[in-house]
């Protein structure tokens, strides 16, 4: 099985091409920037690296978030348009269980996956050992959400370090402090190849609705 995986939610902007066996290639750019521009000509240099074409593809990744609004429509449409062109599904993969995902297997505490979402809170994902889901995901406050999480919890993604320092205030310690940027390559063909088409949809996971709102004299206007 040929899989491609797309990110461009957080940090990086990145292409994964990998089988069962594992990652291939990755082409990746950090600071995520340009995405528009980027990721199909880093898919394209994946693909070329590991020596197969879109057609040659069983299936497609992309992170569908929490991330950047931006990063992840851009990712969703790039994904169905190559998926339309290999002819194969596309599926949809969480950031939060990637960032997860990236953690050693030796770590293993309970942990918690957050990405800063500015304003003292994150989008975050609780897990049991061994990576699985807790929790869904949520939009939380770092105080309502520290209030919750026991001593030895690891802590993983940009809010990571914000987790931390509250915890510390409360008087617990974390297990261990992550504060990965983006996923990992292997998690991502992971989460690809464990993903069930019918169940993980290529649509963005907004976890909070837009900060920017139209204009008040706008709404309601009547003719």
């Amino acid at each position: 099985m040929h899989v491609l995986v797309l990110d461009t939610a957080l940090g990086a902007c990145q292409a994964v091409v990998g089988t069962t066996d594992g990652v291939v290639a990755c082409a990746r750019l950090t600071p995520s920037v340009g995405q528009s521009e980027a990721i199909v000509r880093l898919a394209e240099e994946a693909l070329t690296e590991a020596g197969i074409g879109a057609r040659d593809l069983d299936r497609i990744g992309v992170v569908v978030g929490p991330g950047s609004f931006t990063g992840l429509r851009v990712g969703v449409a790039a994904a169905r348009a190559l998926a339309l062109v290999a002819g194969c599904p596309a599926l949809g993969l969480s950031s939060l269980a990637a960032l997860a995902t990236s953690l050693p297997e030796t770590w293993d505490n309970p942990s918690v996956a957050a990405i800063d979402a500015r304003h003292g809170a994150v989008y975050a994902q609780r897990f049991a050992p061994g990576r699985s889901p807790r929790f869904p995901a949520s939009h939380i406050a770092v105080a309502a959400l520290v209030a919750e999480l026991e001593d030895g919890v690891v802590l993983v993604g940009s809010g990571a370090a914000a987790l931390a320092e509250a915890l510390a205030e409360r008087g617990a310690r974390p297990g261990a402090v992550d504060p990965l940027a983006a996923p990992d390559p292997e998690a991502l063909l992971a989460l690809a190849l464990a993903a069930e088409p019918p169940f993980n949809p290529p649509r963005p996971a907004y976890l909070k609705a837009p900060d920017a709102k139209p204009a008040r004299s706008l709404v309601g206007r009547s003719r």
